[in-house]
């Protein structure tokens, strides 16, 4: 995975309110660094994939490993599941992204298309169409049906690394280096708009659960928020201290988490552009953090080989 520093960060957040969390989950670590991380519907599992080109499920409630799927011949950097929890889809460095059957444990398709890297994979909440993002500068829209490209959506002239659907499956968003986020149609995947005030490259992308907002952190450290009707930003604010990996919204909008190189889980307060609270997730570097849907736990991965679950319900609430 390629990481860019922060050079052109304005200014720093004055860091408060860090707090002590012990993991509800704390799985061995693995001898090498795990890139992506994502939770079953259910909350009950997640999915990570690393640098061993492995893809594993983990149970949480017997807090072991129950899978360990390989075929990448490449380190795995976007791991996602379908919303009926029956398919894990995995995207890496080999340019290809996978198709798993959870219950028959085994790889059901290859799909082949990316040139480069595959950054980040989003399925549809329809549970159609599975989004990918690479660094050959394209997003694909593949059919789950056919196992097939279904469309190329083109106008990005730099790497794709993020994309997401918002929660109703209206809009589509696509975030690259470029220094743009581009809006689509989430059911005919038609271009909608580019959201112009955002000022720098892409990391990450979510939408609160409303379906009224888009978050991104950016290469900068920042994270911008956007409003989904006027397509206007309406804040900005210096995040993380260090690279920020992922955003992902509570079921209070107001409210957002946010992970990086610093190693910190840190909830925000969006309104106010202020740090509600902190924690220490792992001693260096954090590649990846998901949100359960009914927002009661994170889990977070690490390059360091640690996998770690978290209840964070409290903290938003």
């Amino acid at each position: 995975m390629l990481f860019i520093s922060c050079q052109s960060q304005p200014e720093k957040t004055k860091i408060s309110g860090t707090i002590k969390l012990k993991p509800s989950v704390d799985f061995p670590a693995l001898k090498k660094g795990v890139d992506c991380v994502s939770f079953f519907p259910d909350g009950d599992k997640i999915v990570t994939g690393g640098r061993d080109n492995l893809v594993r499920i983990w149970d949480l409630k017997d807090k072991k490993e129950i899978a360990t799927l390989s075929g990448h011949k490449k380190a795995v950097l976007t791991v996602a599941v379908s919303p009926d929890g029956k398919t894990v889809a995995s995207g890496s460095s080999d340019k290809t992204i996978k198709l798993w059957d959870v219950e028959e444990k085994k790889c059901i398709a290859t799909l082949k298309g990316h040139l480069f890297d595959v950054f980040s994979i989003a399925f549809s909440p329809d549970g159609k169409y599975l989004a990918s993002g690479a660094g050959d500068d394209f997003v694909r829209i593949w059919s789950l049906k056919t196992k097939r490209t279904k469309k190329i959506l083109r106008g990005h002239i730099y790497a794709v690394h993020a994309v997401a659907f918002s929660p109703d499956g209206s809009l589509f968003a696509s975030g690259c280096y470029d220094d743009t986020i581009r809006l689509w149609d989430g059911k005919t995947f038609k271009f909608l708009t580019v959201l112009f005030e955002h000022k720098d490259a892409a990391w990450t992308l979510d939408f609160s659960y409303d379906n009224t907002l888009l978050a991104s952190g950016q290469e900068n450290c920042n994270i911008s928020i956007f409003d989904m009707k006027t397509r206007r930003m309406i804040t900005s604010f210096p995040g993380n201290q260090k690279e920020i990996q992922v955003v992902r919204f509570s079921p209070d909008k107001n409210k957002l988490f946010s992970s990086g190189e610093d190693g910190f889980v840190y909830l925000w307060d969006i309104n106010n552009k202020k740090v509600i609270c902190r924690f220490p997730a792992n001693s260096g570097l954090l590649e990846s953090m998901d949100l359960s849907e009914n927002g009661k736990l994170i889990a977070t991965a690490s390059i360091s080989g640690k996998i770690r679950v978290w209840e964070v319900e409290k903290l938003w609430k």
